[in-house]
């Protein structure tokens, strides 16, 4: 066939692209693979390792070549919370989940409510789909916070509220009584209420019941952080019927892998010793701050209720020098430089058995070196 002999240098790409795309960033992962990466938040436990090994030696090659299942592993999971096998939706992680609600239950509306700081992709996911954002900030004050949120729910229009409790900045709360005005009254004005949930394993708060009252409600929850499981990318979204029915209509076909979701299906099996590395984690999280007071530092700890540390230093200069110190020594945490609230505090993820000799080490030669 003859292909005509015209110019083709007048196409543009740009012409295939939205427009308001240009303002997003593009995501670049870090690369934590030769350091402690106590920056991301992922749980790390012994106990998890020995798991794995058990379930690895039962698997075949033949796994390989069969494509997932998640029906079954969904029931269990909704067991294990008290839920009807229709209310939960397996996701390929939280990211996974955050990023088909935005689409399905914002996309409509154009709306969201975000409690800020929060994960950064909520914006981000709600930029790509061109939705107006309204921050609602919270750092310690839930009372300011609330009273903010609920003056700005009674005034707008439909929209998705995103609250994350615990919260992953400050590590702080929503009471159970709280958060269900904030669902109360969002069904009141139309509102749906989506509620990240990747750190309430390790608090004393389950807000899973609101799900019997409200149908307004979805939560996003994090088996990342709840059983050390960030390698295998595996979330979900806990609902009532009718939105878990509409959200299964835009998940991607296989979007969990094999052995993700037989690995899940094994540490539910053996739910005890998951329990129990979240109850170590609490007490491990309890003797880390007790050590960072007694190291008198410069640094004090704020209560927090997840699997890290929110470490406050008197002023920039300490928290600095303490951050380049732990860097120096192949150790990263989490520091908020452009937060005017959190710009003199960094982030620890509460380091595992085999880590916290080596971390705490170089706290004590911090103080050394600074005496």
């Amino acid at each position: 066939m003859q292909v005509e002999n015209k110019r083709v240098s007048n196409f543009d790409i740009k012409h295939h692209f939205l427009e308001h795309i240009d303002s997003v960033l593009p995501y670049r992962k870090s690369d934590y693979r030769k350091v402690i990466n106590l920056s991301s938040n992922e749980l790390r436990n012994e106990k998890v390792t020995d798991l794995f090994k058990e379930f690895i030696l039962k698997k075949s090659v033949s796994d390989i070549f069969a494509y997932p299942y998640p029906h079954d592993v969904e029931k269990k999971v909704a067991q294990h919370f008290g839920l009807p096998a229709e209310s939960v939706l397996l996701s390929a992680g939280s990211d996974d989940a955050i990023k088909t609600i935005i689409q399905a239950l914002a996309g409509k509306t154009k709306k969201m409510i975000i409690q800020t700081p929060n994960y950064e992709n909520y914006t981000v996911y709600g930029q790509l789909n061109n939705i107006q954002i309204t921050p609602i900030e919270w750092y310690f004050d839930s009372d300011s916070f609330l009273q903010d949120l609920l003056t700005t729910i009674k005034a707008s229009s439909q929209s998705l509220v995103v609250v994350t409790t615990p919260n992953g900045w400050t590590g702080r709360s929503l009471r159970f009584e709280e958060l269900e005005k904030i669902v109360h009254l969002s069904k009141i004005h139309g509102h749906l209420v989506c509620v990240d949930l990747a750190y309430m394993s390790f608090s004393k708060l389950d807000y899973i019941p609101l799900l019997q009252e409200y149908s307004n409600l979805v939560f996003v929850y994090s088996f990342s952080k709840s059983m050390g499981l960030a390698g295998f990318r595996i979330g979900a979204v806990f609902s009532n019927e009718r939105i878990i029915s509409y959200l299964k209509k835009w998940r991607t076909n296989n979007p969990i892998n094999r052995f993700a979701l037989e690995f899940l299906d094994y540490c539910i099996n053996r739910i005890e010793i998951i329990e129990k590395m979240q109850h170590e984690l609490i007490e491990a999280r309890t003797k880390w701050e007790k050590n960072i007071v007694s190291l008198n530092m410069g640094v004090k700890p704020a209560k927090t209720e997840t699997n890290f540390l929110l470490l406050q230093a008197q002023n920039t200069l300490i928290c600095n020098q303490i951050i380049e110190w732990l860097y120096q020594h192949k150790i990263v945490v989490r520091s908020f430089p452009g937060d005017r609230h959190l710009k003199t505090a960094f982030r620890m993820t509460v380091p595992g058995a085999h880590e916290s000799e080596k971390v705490l080490n170089c706290f004590r030669e911090f103080k050394i070196e600074r005496s």
